[in-house]
C-alpha cells in the first residue's frame, strides 16, 4: 500500500506447470502512481503455471497500471478513480478473466488476451477510450461507458461477467449459385 507523492510499485512473480497461483496486490492512493505486475510472464503459456491472481487499485492522480499474466485460469483486477487513469493488461494462455474498472477523469484501457475463453470486462465514466484485442477462439469482450456523469453504481455497471451467449444458426441453409465471373478464363 502507498499513500501519496511519487508512488511506483513493481511485483515480479514466476513459476512452473507444478507451481501456480500467484497473488499481487497493490494499492496506491494520491499523487503520481505507476503499478506494475509480471506473473509467469512468457509466450509459452503452455509450460507454466497458472490461477494467478492480480489486483491494482488506484485512487487519484496520474495513475496507470500494467498487468501481465501467463498460463491458464488467471483473473486480473484494475480499479482506478480520479484524474489521469491508463490500464494496461495482458493475458497468454486459456480461461483468463480481466476487468477493469476506471471511474472519473480520462481513462483510457487496453487488453491484450491470447488463447480461447478468455474473458474481459471494461466499465468507463469519464474521458473513456478502450482497445481490446483477442487471439484464439470463444473469447468474449464487454465494455460499457458512462458519460462523466454518469453513475456506475445505477448506470448497469456489474462485477461479473455474464456467460457466454449460444449463437443461434438456422436449420438449413438455402442453396445458392454464383456466376462464373471469368467465363472463358
Amino acid at each position: 500500500m502507498q499513500n501519496g507523492t511519487d508512488n511506483d510499485a513493481e511485483a515480479y512473480q514466476g513459476g512452473s506447470a507444478a507451481e501456480a497461483s500467484n497473488y499481487s496486490e497493490q494499492n496506491q492512493t494520491g499523487d503520481r502512481n505507476v503499478g506494475v505486475v509480471f506473473q509467469n510472464p512468457t509466450t509459452d503459456a503452455l509450460s507454466i503455471g497458472g490461477g494467478n491472481y492480480g489486483r491494482q487499485d488506484q485512487t487519484g492522480n496520474d495513475n496507470t497500471a500494467g498487468l501481465v499474466q501467463g498460463g491458464t485460469d488467471n483473473k486480473a483486477y484494475q480499479r482506478q478513480f480520479g484524474n489521469n487513469n491508463m490500464a494496461l493488461s495482458s493475458q497468454i494462455g486459456d480461461c483468463n478473466v480481466v476487468n477493469t474498472y476506471q471511474g472519473g477523469n480520462n481513462n483510457w484501457a487496453s487488453t491484450t488476451q491470447s488463447g480461447m475463453d478468455n474473458k474481459t470486462l471494461i466499465v468507463q465514466k469519464g474521458g473513456h477510450s478502450y482497445s481490446a484485442v483477442q487471439g484464439g477462439s470463444s473469447n468474449i469482450t464487454n465494455v460499457l461507458q458512462l458519460g462523466p456523469n454518469g453513475n456506475p453504481a445505477t448506470d448497469g455497471e456489474d462485477c461479473i461477467i455474464p456467460d457466454q451467449l449460444i449463437p443461434q444458426n438456422p436449420l438449413t441453409i438455402p442453396g445458392f449459385d454464383i456466376a462464373d465471373p471469368c467465363p472463358g478464363c
